[in-house]
């Protein structure tokens, strides 16, 4: 193959950048594919074929490296205050007493798990830092299945 076709084939269309550009500023795949000009009917399914097509396949990485979202870059400013992201949760309870019932409403500070969690995961899967899921292609030789044909069981009729 030569040099210039395998340029092109490692270069991104104009659609192929938008959906990035819009996937980097957090959109989903079926809105950044809309985003990037590709028809709404299938939208999801464009983002899908876009992300792994070959030109884009494993370069999620470099591509964040080149708008500057770098591995440091996530985690210093990103990631690591993620890590300790909180939330004010409220509990209205009634306090009752002899003259009068009160109603409270107490309010804590916890930790955000959702939103950690859900950052942590974004980051690394547009990274592409997960391992590839692996498939069992080998039959599992030590499930043994016995049939036992008891012949034919005879049928009653209620009348």
């Amino acid at each position: 193959m030569s040099e210039e076709k395998k340029r092109r084939n490692r270069e991104l269309s104009t659609r192929q950048k938008k959906y990035v550009e819009a996937r980097l500023e957090g959109q989903s795949k079926t809105d950044a594919a809309i985003t990037a000009g590709y028809s709404a009917k299938n939208a999801g399914q464009s983002g899908y074929q876009v992300e792994k097509a070959k030109a884009t396949a494993g370069r999620m990485r470099e591509l964040m490296d080149d708008v500057g979202l770098t591995a440091r870059l996530l985690i210093e400013k990103h990631l690591i205050p993620l890590l300790d992201a909180k939330e004010t949760k409220f509990f209205p309870w009634r306090k009752v007493t002899k003259h009068k019932t009160e109603q409270i409403i107490d309010e804590r500070e916890v930790a955000a798990l959702g939103t950690q969690i859900q950052a942590l995961d974004m980051a690394f899967r547009l990274r592409g830092d997960y391992a590839p899921k692996q498939i069992d292609t080998e039959p599992d030789v030590s499930d043994e299945v016995t049939v036992i044909n008891f012949g034919e069981f005879p049928r009653y009729n209620r009348e």
